[in-house]
């Protein structure tokens, strides 16, 4: 849902997807560069023509364009970045890390694995499966309440859905 709203809202407004992706200084700096062209070449165009030569007009307009189709470049690259096939493998590695260290007592550890895993991928219902788990077993009930909501919103119907309300009725 994520790579379907950063697209759309990119669209709209050029780096407000990349902020959503977690490029937030890259995003930022292309959506103000984007409106900083456009309001010269507005105010080029329809609020004073006389006053701002043409060229400049022009210029800002072209630059615009120039900031939104390099969004959108940029955009498509975090999204190959962020949601490729490496990092699915990199997201099981760490879960299976963060299980190993579950079962060895070295709760600690686990929770960098599982931190980890979440900032690569903070949808994974698998993940976030696992986080919920550790919250609940670390007795850190203030984080694993929101835990297991994102498990309910995330999981479709089966299991692993009513393990998470279960869970949500559980907890204290």
């Amino acid at each position: 849902m994520r790579k379907s709203v950063a697209l759309w809202l990119n669209v709209l407004v050029p780096g407000g997807g990349l902020i959503l992706l977690r490029r937030e200084w890259l995003g930022l700096v292309l959506a103000l560069l984007f409106c900083l062209c456009v309001q010269i070449g507005l105010w080029g165009m329809f609020i004073v023509p006389a006053s701002i030569p043409g060229w400049v007009t022009s210029s800002a307009l072209f630059g615009a364009v120039l900031v939104w189709i390099c969004a959108q470049y940029t955009l498509v690259l975090r999204l190959r970045q962020a949601f490729g096939p490496g990092i699915e493998r990199q997201i099981v590695h760490l879960c299976e890390l963060a299980k190993r260290a579950v079962a060895s007592g070295d709760y600690a550890r686990a929770e960098e694995f599982l931190e980890v895993a979440l900032t690569l991928n903070d949808e994974d219902p698998h993940v976030n499966t696992l986080w919920a788990q550790l919250m609940t077993a670390l007795g850190r009930f203030d984080r694993a309440r929101p835990a297991w909501v994102r498990v309910v919103q995330l999981s479709e119907e089966g299991f692993v859905k009513r393990q998470a309300v279960e869970a949500l009725a559980a907890l204290p």
